[in-house]
């Protein structure tokens, strides 16, 4: 959470999060929502991620955050450019995963955290370009031609006198500000002959990382006009390593070494064995046959989202949040174990703007849906994602996947969605269309993952009821393929 706090999604620096984690009691996140009004909104933010990522397939959830949301500016901002290529790779990967597996968060990421591949980005010289830039920046990227610029300056940068950091008994270590050669202690010299052996080795290793960006034509250049080249630099380097496999060519600038590998060797004349009564193949007649036309696969179906069914519409609104947030919000607290003081903090902890009384109608409400004594006495399943093609009350097939808020064990099954809405229907006929399809497409998938009676019910948290549906529904069935 603390990399991602300081990622380009958030841009904490060290102080912001040291002020958010320095000192806490619980977890970092549950510091968040008691922290300044930058936290606090951090921690917004990710409970709405945190919501988006439970029902949202994984390309549609990050291509929401980053482009929908801007967020791909961030890391450009942070990043540079070249953020552009592993993002776009990282989409690739997840609108791939898509077409493979089920399209949820959670396989996503075990499948995310198994991969090990890396991402070489494609250099914008390829496109008729040249482009400047130091070795540091160049890391990742290859091109045809490569010109590695030596300027002959010192491969340290520090000039004047050298402070050093000497250590102490104690594991810990002092500053020193390193006399002069004459006068000059042994442990001091020893901690500056160690300094100056670290900076040639990062100068040898920027070396190597200019010269592997080359994917077929390496110039290693000096550009030092009057001045005369210090000792050690990389025109230098490359010039002594290659000189007894290189050949002396005069360049447009004067003399030049050129080096191969492999070395080039003439290449014997090819004899023509040809007969010139040979003729060509004769063209295969699929080549002229038209192409089979490909449909892409049809977009599957949510049932929660009511496919093929009118929107849901109730009179009246006494939640003292947004109707999406409070259902978000009281289906989270029935998923949660505790008791009633325990929700009104978590309430509490999400919405600080609410009273006292708001929270804790909320979580009574949670509560006493979570213990209707219809649901006792049975193992409990929350969240249970499925998949599979169903047969539509038109004929038609398609796919459905979503995730059933309750699964309840016992002699049968007992398939439970909770609604929020504030009127509630007298009878199961009173029920919204959408939500009886929704309810069916459960079931009818259910009965190809139990080998018991799958029966459904809706849970109304406004009273809170339990109403069984089983003959209200309409008459969706499991295809034949579905799995």
């Amino acid at each position: 959470l603390a990399a991602v706090l300081k990622s380009p999604l958030f841009g904490f620096d060290e102080e912001a999060l040291f002020a958010v984690a320095h000192g806490r009691e619980g977890s970092l996140l549950a510091a968040l929502g008691a922290g300044d009004a930058r936290a606090r909104a951090a921690d917004a933010t990710l409970a709405r991620w945190s919501r988006l990522a439970a029902k949202a397939r994984p390309f549609d959830f990050f291509a929401g955050i980053l482009v929908g949301e801007g967020r791909r500016a961030d890391f450009a901002a942070r990043m540079g450019n070249e953020a552009e290529d592993a993002l776009d790779a990282f989409l690739d990967i997840a609108l791939d995963f898509e077409g493979k597996g089920i399209p949820a968060m959670e396989p996503f990421l075990m499948r995310l955290s198994k991969m090990s591949s890396e991402i070489t980005r494609a250099a914008e010289a390829k496109a008729g370009k040249v482009r400047v830039m130091t070795v540091h920046g160049a890391k990742g990227l290859e091109s045809d031609v490569v010109f590695l610029a030596d300027v002959g300056t010192n491969t340290s940068p520090a000039r004047g006198p050298a402070v050093i950091r000497l250590p102490r008994g104690n594991d810990s270590a002092v500053l020193v500000l390193a006399p002069p050669k004459e006068g000059r202690p042994a442990v001091v010299s020893e901690q500056l002959d160690a300094k100056k052996a670290a900076e040639t080795q990062e100068h040898h290793r920027l070396l190597y990382v200019g010269m592997t960006r080359a994917e077929r034509h390496l110039v290693v250049c000096g550009a030092y006009g009057t001045r005369k080249p210090e000792k050690g630099m990389w025109h230098e380097l490359v010039s002594e390593a290659l000189a007894d496999g290189a050949e002396r060519r005069e360049g447009p600038l004067g003399e030049v070494l050129a080096w191969r590998l492999p070395p080039p060797r003439p290449v014997p004349a090819r004899e023509d064995t040809r007969d010139e009564a040979d003729q060509p193949p004769e063209t295969p007649p699929w080549l002229f046959r038209p192409a089979h036309s490909f449909r892409p696969p049809i977009e599957p179906i949510v049932p929660s989202g009511g496919h093929d069914a009118a929107p849901v519409t109730v009179p009246g609104n006494d939640r003292p949040l947004p109707a999406a947030l409070f259902g978000t919000l009281v289906h989270d607290l029935i998923g949660r174990e505790g008791d009633l003081a325990a929700l009104c903090a978590e309430v509490a902890r999400r919405h600080p703007e609410l009273d006292g009384a708001a929270a804790r109608a909320i979580a009574a409400e949670a509560l006493a849906a979570r213990r209707l004594p219809d649901l006792a006495g049975r193992e409990i399943a929350q969240e249970v994602a499925v998949i599979g093609d169903v047969v539509l009350p038109t004929g038609s097939v398609r796919r459905a996947m979503g995730r059933i808020d309750l699964v309840a064990i016992g002699a049968d099954v007992l398939i439970v969605d909770f609604k929020t809405d504030r009127a509630v229907p007298a009878t199961p006929a009173g029920v919204p269309p959408a939500y009886a399809q929704q309810l069916a497409i459960y079931k009818a998938l259910a009965g190809r993952m139990f080998a018991k009676p799958v029966r459904t019910a809706l849970v109304w948290t406004a009273e809170p009821s339990f109403m069984p549906m089983d003959g209200a529904l309409p008459q969706i069935s499991a295809a034949q393929s579905s799995a």
